[in-house]
This record gives structure tokens, C-alpha cells and sequence, in this order.
């Protein structure tokens, strides 16, 4: 339906809803005429109605419509359903009909929905009780209340539900005309509803205006709603609901191909057809659409002509036009927000509800939001797109490899800093508008060197692209300090997604330094660049330098946003890890666990920001072999990414696996295998089944499944996961030496010693080609050939391979640790075996096992 469509049926919607039922056929007659559509739309609208839902609208285009929509035959008077008297009817469809009918016991007035009589379709009879099913798991005071389900003498299927007398939101705010605010505190509401649903594990899939109902409560309501009148919004129609973790539809089969729900809300995935692709996040786009038309009275595509096809390509092909250039009293923040909560991909949109809420109660209190323009990196990203020279080249520069995920602990404060300094929660002032064009131009202008069309070179580089523009920056931008600037961070940005951290340097340095001679403290951008430039100093393992850009950050974050702000406690968390890396574990704990107190406190136990500081803290516990405590926060962490329908988040992935590696310190091999099988999938499902991290995974898997004794079995894991690696990463590669290792441990458990032999070899060459020569991880290795030669009985040729290990765990660990007594105690027991008692004496170390 088009935008115009939409809006001339709701303002038909507003002339007859009043009109008796009598004569509203004859109304309709008149204000429609020959237009079949425009009454259609608004015969759904009036059924939505006084709680009269579309409840079993049918699925677009889908190859089960045929089935779904029957054929109806005329209705028969209903004077009594069981323990309800009908009163009349509130609306009709084609499939069902709704009719106000009063309750004996307790005495109350309902809507009462039914099926019609002699529909034959079970797939119709299925949708319509599945939609009982889902309501019933549902208690909150944003969605029509279900009083109970059932079937009457005939055998129709019946739900008695809370009777709505209101109308859909988008007609209330064009008749009422509030203001902002209050438009939010609507919203808000409607937030809150379909985050108590998600959290049931309910997915609603038809988010729109029609389907929330505002009514108008009592004065004394304005306080908790935030709106006038105390007005209440009902979310309704839950008809094509379903439940997190089921197949697509549930109990009813969707196909591919099949569109569920309606096309003007439908999400980017929703509209591929892909039943398996939508999930919780596809509500929140169309609550991101729901708040644009509700804040702006327009589509965020606007006028979309034809079907399907032509909505589909728009909204998966087009950028929905900003809130701010339809209402200039929209710019800024609240414009940022909703495209936040519109992003075509899921990943980059608010991951549940709730988010959405959070981010538009900070903006109604003034507080800095979370959401951001979208970065350069990213805009250079979706030009490059246009652009099919450059794509491929971009992918690769783009595209951010994980290492083993046991080692993302550090990684992950550093990504989260970087997002959280992205935050832009500036008044979009006109001179920071003109600033921020003139970087998208920037970006455009390196993309039109790829583009043939215009004289550019169809094989050139990204690098290469680069290298051209950046060196005519001081000259184009002389006069203009804040565009050059904030083009040079564009600039660094990129060249450190390409691996090349001195160039990078250069320009974030360079734009650093303008920002400090030209733009204040508090500046949003100079913030930015603070942050970026402490990220790659981290890179470049300058960690003094780092550590200074931190705490820069730090302090004008308490400035800027204040000490309890959010933003300012994800800055002191990103300072703790500066701590930990500098060797102040106490001083990281102390930051650590003050700031989850605080976080807690302020943003409650299901913040995602709540969550990884969780998870840093159980990190340091781990460190410190606090291995209870550690577990405790890890398991919390794991149950909160779960409660908040992120179970697949990065993070949640690190969480699991982090988990599993605890279970597998304290023995518990079969817990281990179950939570090292779930972080394997979730990164199967999300990274791809080759994906370095996926692959470094399966290995963590593998061990998980010998300690279980089933080592046939995790030595093929291991093999495919070492194709995979030497593949996409090569052989001299963190993973891929790991594996390498392991594969040799695997066959000397298997007595397989002439074949772990041969692999030690091949895993030592690796990691001498890798590491330092003092390098544990070489010494790794180098222990496992040498209990290969002493298995084979070759304890001649281990002596210089067991002493070449103790030498590296001496000059790396230190002479107590535990791998170095290890290393000696094994050096003692092979010379002593050879008869060399004198040297075995003098082997120093303390004994071990």
C-alpha cells in the first residue's frame, strides 16, 4: 500500500467510524466510491476498531493463500457463546468476525473473536487458535488482555479478549495533534509492550500503526504514560506471531517465499521471504517505521507505486529520507535514533526493544544517546557497494578477522571503546551538518576513482585509492581545520582496517592535533578522534601512549556527559582494561567491580553494557584463578544474554566459550562439550561454517569431545578445522599453530606415534617460522615432539628438544612457574633413564610433575 493510499484511507477511517453500523456501509459507499482498495484498507481499519483486530489477515503472496482464505458463507445471528451474551457486532473479515458480548461472571463487556461458520481451512483454524496461545503468554498492560480461549457448541474456536475502545495510533496523533513528547511517551509504551513480548519469547511480525490502539484514559495517567489525557496504547494482532526458537511459524508453516505480516512495516529480511532470517530485531524495525510515521505524519519511503516488487527494491534498496529533512524540529538525535532502529541490516539495529526505549527515554531526559550516525568506515562501506571495483576490495579492508576467541577478552573492551566513542550526541549543529557533508563527499570522491564511468580506473585499490586522495587533504582543506580533520580520521580509520598502522598513524595524529587547536574539550568529534587514536596506539603496542588517550577520554567524558552517565562508565570500564594490560590487577579490579555496581544500579541487570562488564570482570577473575567467582558472572552474563533475546550477540558467543573453558578447568567435561557445541553453533550460524573464529571453535570443541573420550572423533574436528585455517589464514597463523599442536597430542593419546611424529614436525617448523625463539607457544611444541620421540623410545634425540623447552619456559615464565618444574621434571626423568644421573642432578628447577 502506498504512503498516499495509507493516508487517505485513515482519514476515511476518521469520518465513518463514528457513523452506526446501519449506515456505515452507505458511508463507506460514498467516501470510496469505485475505489476497491482505498475500502479495503479501510474496512481493516475499522475492524482493528474497538478491539476488533485483523486477526487472521492473510499472508502476503504465499503459496498457502488459497488454503488460508476459504470461502466464507453467511453468518448466522450468535445471541450466546458459552458464558457470553453478544451485544452486537464490532467488525467483520473475510476468514472471522468480532462481536461485543458481555461476560456473566465477572460481569465485564469483551470483544469476543470467532471463526466464521462452515470455514473449512485448518490452516485458518490454526493461525486463529495459535494467536490464543501466544496472547495467553502475554500480561502487560500495553497488550489486549486474553480472559480465555475455547470452542462453542459448534466446535468454533473462540477468544474472549479485553474490548479496545480506541482508535490506531497514527489517526490519534493526526486528530490530536500532540506534540513530541508526547508522540514519544506514546511510542514508549508501544516499546514496552513488544519487549514484554519478546522477553516471552514472543515475536509479533506485524508492528503498524493499525495494529496499536490508543485509548483515553483518566487525567491522573499523564504521569506514568508521559502523554495527555493519560491516553494508553493496546497492541493488537498477534494473529501471525511466533515464538522465539520455534521453526519460522511455529505450529503453522511458513514458506519461503511466503510474506507474513504487512508489506509498508516489513523489515529488509521480512521482505526476502526467508522465514528463517526474522527475528525479534524484525519487530524493531518496524517499530523504528511506526515512530518515523508517527513523529512525521509520512512513510519513511514515502510514496512507494506498484506492489511488491517496487516496495521491496525501496525498502531494501533506498535509504528512507531522514526525520529531519521531512520536520527540521526533528533533526539531531531523535533522527538518529529511529534510522538507528530502520538499519537494513539486523546487526546494526537496536538488538531488542527495549534498546529502542532506552535510547528514546535518553533523548525525552536529555542524556547523550547511544545510537550514532552511521560511521565513515561504514558509509564507505554501502558506496562502495555502488561501486563494483571498489566492493571487493573494500570487503577485504573492511571485513574485521577474529582471533581464537579465548583471546578476545582485551579485543572486546577495545571494540566496545570504539563504538562507544563513535557516539555522536552533538545538537547537529549547521556547522557540524556542513562538516559531516563535506566528509561524505570525501568518501564519494575516493569511490568515483573506481568508477569507469567517470574516468576512474576499475582496477585500482582501495590502498591505492587512498594513497591519491590523502595526499591532496592539506591542500583542498587549508582553510577549513575541522573538515580536514575530521576527513584525516576517515582517512586513519581506513588505513588501519587495511593493515597499514603507520599510515594510519599519520593522519589520526594529524587530526588530533586540529581538533585540540581548533575545537573545544566537549567537542563530540574531537572525542572520537581521541578514541581512535588510542585504539591504534593499543594496535602498535604503545601502551603508554594509549593509556594517556584513555584517560584524556575518561576525564572529558565526565565533563561532557557526567560521572554516572552511561557513556562515561563504558569510558571507565575501557580504562580498567588499560589497567589490567598495564599489570594493576588490583587497580582493574576495583575499577571493574565499581563500575558493574554502578551499572546495575543505573542500567539495570539486562544492559547490554551491564553484560560485558560482567564479562571483563569474570576475565580478571580468571586471570587471578578465582575460578568461582569467575563462573558465577560468566553464567550470569550467559543467562541475561539469553533473557534479552541476544544469544547469538558476539559477546554472548565469547560469553559461552569463556563458560566452557571454566567447566573444563574444574573437570566438568560433559558441561564443557555442551557449552563449547553451543558457542561452535552460534558461530556457525552467524560467522559462516569457515570463518576463522568458527574454525578456531571447533578445535576448542574437539578438545571438549577427547576429554570425553571420544577422540576418533575430535581428531577428525581437528583435521577439518586445520584444512580450513591453512586455507584462509595459512599455516603461520595464532589458530592455525594452536591446531597444529593439538592435532599432535590428539594421535599420541591414539598411540599413533609415527603419524604424531611426522605432525610435530610440521607443527614446530610453524611456529619457529611464527614466533620468538623464547616464545611459549613455540615451546608448546616443541614438548609435545618431545614426548613423541620418549614414546617412540628415541630419548636420545628428546633430551635437546626437552632442555631447548625448558630454556624458553625459564627465560618466558620464570623458574617457578608451573610449565617450567614441569619441563624440568620431564629433562630429569629422560637423562636418569639414559643413565646420566650427574646431569639430571644439575638440571635446575624444582620438582614437578
Amino acid at each position: 500500500m502506498t504512503g498516499d493510499l495509507h493516508q487517505r484511507a485513515s482519514e476515511v477511517f476518521a469520518r465513518v467510524r463514528r457513523v452506526g453500523a446501519a449506515e456505515r456501509g452507505a458511508a463507506l459507499g460514498e467516501a470510496c466510491g469505485d475505489d476497491a482498495e482505498l475500502r479495503r484498507e479501510v474496512e481493516s481499519l475499522l475492524r482493528f476498531s474497538g478491539g476488533a483486530s485483523d486477526f487472521l489477515e492473510t499472508p502476503a503472496l504465499g503459496s498457502g493463500f488459497a488454503e488460508a482464505v476459504g470461502a466464507a458463507v453467511p453468518e448466522e445471528p450468535v445471541e450466546r457463546v458459552g458464558r457470553y451474551r453478544v451485544l452486537g457486532v464490532l467488525g467483520e473479515g473475510g476468514m472471522g468476525i468480532v462481536y461485543r458480548a458481555e461476560q456473566e461472571r465477572p460481569r465485564r463487556v469483551v470483544a469476543l473473536k470467532m471463526m466464521r461458520f462452515g470455514f473449512p481451512s485448518e490452516t485458518a483454524r490454526r493461525r486463529f487458535e495459535r494467536e490464543g496461545e501466544l496472547l495467553a503468554r502475554l500480561h502487560h498492560p500495553g497488550i489486549a488482555q486474553v480472559f480465555e480461549t475455547g470452542t462453542d457448541e459448534r466446535g468454533r474456536p473462540f477468544i474472549a479478549m479485553e474490548l479496545v475502545e480506541g482508535e490506531p495510533i497514527d489517526v490519534y496523533v493526526r486528530e490530536g495533534v500532540p506534540g513530541v513528547a508526547e508522540r514519544l511517551g506514546l511510542l514508549l509504551q508501544v516499546c514496552d509492550a513488544v519487549q514484554h513480548a519478546h522477553q516471552r519469547g514472543v515475536i509479533h511480525r506485524d508492528v503498524k500503526a493499525a495494529n496499536v490502539l490508543v485509548e483515553c484514559g483518566d487525567a491522573d495517567a499523564s504521569s506514568v504514560t508521559g502523554t495527555a489525557a493519560g491516553a494508553r496504547v493496546k497492541v493488537l494482532d498477534f494473529g501471525v506471531g511466533r515464538l522465539v526458537g520455534e521453526d519460522a511459524a511455529g505450529t503453522i508453516r511458513t514458506e519461503a517465499g511466503q510474506l507474513v505480516g504487512t508489506l509498508r512495516s516489513m523489515s529488509p529480511e521480512q521482505l526476502a521471504g526467508d522465514p528463517h532470517a526474522v527475528d525479534a530485531r524484525a519487530d524493531v524495525y518496524a517499530l523504528g517505521v511506526l515512530a518515523y510515521e508517527v513523529l512525521s505524519g509520512e512513510h519513511p519511503f514515502g510514496s512507494v507505486e506498484g506492489g511488491i516488487a517496487e516496495l521491496s527494491a525501496a525498502v531494501r534498496g533506498r535509504e528512507p529520507a531522514r526525520l529531519g529533512a521531512v520536520d527540521r524540529s526533528l533533526r539531531g538525535d531523535l533522527e538518529t535514533v529511529v534510522a538507528r532502529a530502520m538499519e537494513k541490516d539486523p546487526a546494526r539495529r537496536y538488538q531488542s526493544a527495549g534498546e529502542f526505549a532506552a535510547d528514546l527515554r535518553r533523548y525525552l531526559a536529555g542524556e547523550a544517546v547511544l545510537a550514532r550516525p552511521a560511521s565513515a568506515a561504514y558509509q564507505l562501506r554501502k558506496l562502495a557497494g555502488r561501486h563494483r571495483a571498489l566492493a571487493a576490495a573494500l570487503a577485504a579492508v573492511l571485513v574485521v578477522v577474529a582471533a581464537a576467541v579465548g583471546g578476545i577478552g582485551w579485543q572486546a573492551v577495545r571494540a566496545t571503546h570504539a563504538e562507544r566513542l563513535a557516539t555522536e550526541r552533538s545538537e547537529v549543529a549547521d556547522e557540524q551538518t556542513r562538516i559531516a557533508n563535506a566528509v561524505n563527499a570525501f568518501l564519494q570522491s575516493i569511490l568515483s576513482a573506481g568508477d569507469a564511468r567517470n574516468g576512474g580506473n576499475p582496477e585500482i585499490t582501495v590502498q591505492e585509492a587512498l594513497d591519491n586522495a590523502a595526499s591532496t587533504v592539506g591542500e583542498r582543506f587549508a582553510g577549513e581545520p575541522l573538515v580536514e580533520a575530521g576527513i584525516r580520521r576517515v582517512i586513519g580509520d581506513t588505513y588501519r582496517s587495511l593493515g597499514l598502522p603507520a599510515e594510519a598513524l599519520e593522519h589520526l595524529e594529524a587530526s588530533v592535533a586540529i581538533y585540540r587547536a581548533h575545537a573545544p574539550e566537549t567537542d563530540p568529534l574531537r572525542l572520537q578522534a581521541v578514541g581512535d587514536l588510542a585504539i591504534l596506539y593499543d594496535d602498535m603496542n604503545r601502551k603508554a601512549d594509549a593509556a594517556a588517550l584513555y584517560a584524556e577520554d575518561l576525564r572529558l567524558r565526565r565533563v561532557v556527559d557526567g560521572p554516572e552517565a552511561e557513556s562515561t562508565l563504558v569510558a571507565e570500564v575501557n580504562y580498567a582494561g588499560v589497567l589490567l594490560v598495564a599489570g594493576d590487577l588490583e587497580g582493574a579490579e576495583r575499577a571493574y567491580a565499581s563500575c558493574l555496581a554502578r551499572m546495575r544500579e543505573a542500567l539495570g541487570e539486562e544492559n547490554t553494557n551491564t553484560i560485558v562488564t560482567m564479562q571483563h570482570l569474570a576475565d580478571l577473575y580468571t586471570r587471578l584463578r578465582r575460578d568461582d567467582e569467575a563462573e558465577a558472572l560468566v553464567a550470569e552474563a550467559v543467562a541475561a544474554w539469553d533473557a534479552i533475546g541476544q544469544g547469538e550477540h558476539p559477546y554472548a558467543l565469547v560469553a559461552v566459550n569463556n563458560l566452557a573453558q571454566l567447566y573444563g578447568r574444574t573437570g566438568r567435561t560433559a558441561e564443557a562439550l555442551e557449552m563449547r557445541t553451543r558457542a561452535y553453533d552460534i558461530a556457525t550460524r552467524t560467522m559462516g561454517e569457515s570463518h576463522p573464529t568458527t574454525m578456531a571453535l571447533l578445535a576448542m570443541l574437539a578438545k571438549s569431545t577427547a576429554a570425553e573420550g571420544r577422540v576418533e572423533e575430535a581428531l577428525g574436528m581437528t583435521e577439518r578445522a586445520i584444512a580450513s585455517l591453512e586455507a584462509s589464514v595459512g599455516r603461520e597463523h595464532l589458530n592455525t599453530v594452536q591446531l597444529l599442536h593439538e592435532r599432535v597430542e590428539l594421535l599420541r593419546t591414539m598411540e599413533r606415534f609415527a603419524e604424531a611424529l611426522e605432525a610435530s614436525e610440521v607443527s614446530v617448523e610453524a611456529a619457529r617460522a611464527m614466533f620468538p625463539a623464547n616464545d611459549p607457544k613455540l615451546a608448546i611444541g616443541l614438548s609435545a615432539r618431545a614426548e613423541v620421540l620418549l614414546a617412540l623410545g628415541r630419548a636420545g634425540e628428546a633430551v635437546p628438544v626437552l632442555r631447548e623447552t625448558l630454556e624458553i619456559y625459564s627465560a618466558s615464565l620464570g623458574p617457578e612457574h608451573e610449565d617450567t618444574r614441569r619441563a624440568a621434571s620431564r629433562l630429569r626423568s629422560a637423562l636418569a633413564g639414559q643413565g646420566r644421573s650427574d646431569e639430571a642432578a644439575a638440571v635446575g628447577g624444582s620438582e614437578g610433575g
